[in-house]
């Protein structure tokens, strides 16, 4: 799958929204007229142009939580964590009710190494949507990764393991390591 037809996969919302007259949230004409020409390029492998339509959309739009996402997937896709990091944390001021973008920063949060910055997002976005298995198991991960809480960890894997097959053996390895530091296993 190439890097454009990945981005326009995530970029399906903004495109209904652009398409959409009847949508909730009315979107400028001229906004919605960069958010379909940053598609455009995407489509035709053209990265800095779609970035450059984007946020012509959102100078006009500045309160449009979907095309804040599209930049991010695009910035962290195209290996500019820092920058997705900041377009996601629009999204979500934006959108303070946004669980993809806080499940996008916990994402991105993670992969950075920045733990306690993921598992706000996780946990904030577990607060939006308590049973969604993507929010359970970044919350897991960073839980892990800063050797915090390894029970609740243990817990949000097991949550997670129907959609993340591997967060079983996770809550596994933890549970197993906590056993071990506590001097119950031989």
């Amino acid at each position: 799958m190439t890097l454009s037809r990945l981005l326009l996969a995530f970029s399906s919302a903004l495109l209904l929204q652009a398409q959409a007259p009847e949508a909730e949230r009315r979107v400028p004409p001229k906004a919605s007229a960069e958010f379909r020409k940053s598609l455009a390029a995407l489509e035709e492998g053209k990265i800095d142009k779609a970035i450059r339509h984007l946020e012509a959309g959102l100078a006009i739009d500045p309160s449009n939580s979907d095309a804040y996402n599209d930049l991010g997937v695009i910035y962290f896709n195209t290996k500019r964590p820092d920058k997705a990091i900041e377009a996601f944390t629009l999204m979500v001021a934006a959108d303070p009710r946004s669980f993809r973008g806080y499940v996008n920063l916990a994402y991105a949060f993670n992969l950075q190494k920045q733990y306690p910055e993921s598992e706000k997002a996780a946990r904030r976005a577990l607060e939006i949507r308590t049973a969604e298995a993507q929010a359970h198991y970044l919350l897991g991960l960073a839980l892990s990764a800063q050797r915090k809480n390894p029970e609740e960890a243990a817990q949000h894997f097991e949550i997670a393991a129907a959609e993340f097959p591997d967060s079983r053996a996770e809550a596994s390895r933890i549970r197993t390591q906590e056993l071990q530091a506590s001097g119950k296993t031989k």
